[in-house]
Order: structure tokens, then C-alpha cells, then sequence
């Protein structure tokens, strides 16, 4: 699998990711937008570790 997320693009996802699993896991809030907010959080984090963004191939983008 090539890599198309790069050094600086996968730092961010990595913490946006892990803040928005973290929201998620909190006790406030209700439980659907918990688990938008979970399985938005679970994408960055998975892009992130994978270095790789199917959407980022789609619109042709490649900062790896």
C-alpha cells in the first residue's frame, strides 16, 4: 500500500483522532453524537496509524 498522508498531516490526525475518541468516551453528551464523534475520531486515528486516506487518493492529494 503506497502512503499518502505525510509526517506533519498524520500528527494532526493522530491527536485530532485521539481528542475525539476521548470526547467520545466521556460521560456527557448524548449517546448518538457520541458515537458520530467516536467513529469520526476511530477514521483519523486508523489514517493516521495507516499513513494512508482513501479520500486523499480520490481528490488526488499526496503529502507522503
Amino acid at each position: 500500500m503506497t502512503h499518502n498522508v505525510g509526517g506533519t498531516e498524520r500528527r494532526v490526525r493522530g491527536a485530532a483522532g485521539t481528542a475525539l475518541l476521548a470526547a467520545a468516551f466521556s460521560p456527557r453528551g448524548a449517546i448518538s453524537r457520541s458515537a458520530i464523534v467516536g467513529g469520526i475520531g476511530a477514521v483519523l486515528l486508523a489514517t493516521a496509524l495507516l499513513r494512508y486516506c482513501p479520500l486523499n487518493q480520490l481528490v488526488g492529494r499526496d503529502s507522503g
